[in-house]
């Protein structure tokens, strides 16, 4: 895995979070959606790494317009990643054995390794996104409920 530059005196808050669905999934979750209700925003699990013990997921803040436009095919996963609504980009390690990842921290990164950097030719599958009617459902209701 690579070593990370990270700042360990600022970690997000997960406990008022909730898993809306997966955006991307093969053989287990690779792009998630998660709802923060204290900030009211949407974020982006995105897996990045892993070893024997650990997955590695970048955290980042992205608006349901922007989400919407990538699972329309409208925009590649890089280019989400770069519209993201909040330029701070925070990493988990999620142990296999952990139920509950709001008891492990979100460290914000100071610099992104380019290896974890996503693919610009990485489009949205519908074939790979197992809830989209309910993740298409809540984005668009919460677009209309800030209009």
């Amino acid at each position: 895995m690579e070593t990370l530059n990270f700042d360990a005196s600022s970690s997000l808050k997960l406990n008022f979070w909730v898993r809306i669905g997966d955006i991307s999934y093969f053989e287990g979750p690779i792009l998630s959606l998660f709802y923060d209700f204290i900030k009211q925003k949407f974020y982006i699990f995105d897996w990045v790494d892993r070893n024997e013990c650990v997955n590695r997921w970048l955290i980042y803040g992205v608006s349901p317009h922007i989400i919407l436009n990538f699972m329309m095919g409208k925009m590649s996963l890089l280019n989400m990643f770069k519209m993201r609504s909040e330029m701070d980009v925070y990493y988990i390690d999620l142990h296999f054995s952990h139920k509950n990842f709001y008891e492990v921290p979100a460290y914000l990164l100071k610099s992104i390794p380019d290896t974890y950097y996503p693919n610009e030719n990485n489009y949205f599958d519908k074939e790979d996104c197992p809830e989209f009617d309910k993740i298409f459902e809540i984005l668009t209701s919460s677009l209309n409920r800030n209009d």
